[in-house]
């Protein structure tokens, strides 16, 4: 947020007729929501990953779901 609004602020000055900043916030904001969008499908991914596995029988990835830094990993997802 601090880049974006420092993009912003800097599109109000003189400087904005010789470097596009406007165009740059536009980018940033894009940028922004794209990068969303692959962490959401790379989690997507790796709990389909895991999950197939620990349905095929693999008691190792079954014990990874409940170790302890997943478990900490849940309650950062919760809280997001």
């Amino acid at each position: 947020t601090m880049s974006r609004y420092s993009i912003a602020n800097l599109s109000n000055t003189s400087l904005n007729k010789y470097i596009p900043f406007n165009r740059m916030l536009h980018m940033h904001i894009h940028l922004g929501y794209v990068m969303v969008g692959v962490v959401f499908v790379a989690t997507i991914f790796f709990f389909g990953f895991f999950g197939k596995l620990c349905a095929n029988g693999e008691q190792a990835f079954c014990d990874k779901f409940t170790s302890e830094i997943m478990i900490t990993g849940y309650c950062i997802l919760a809280f997001l």
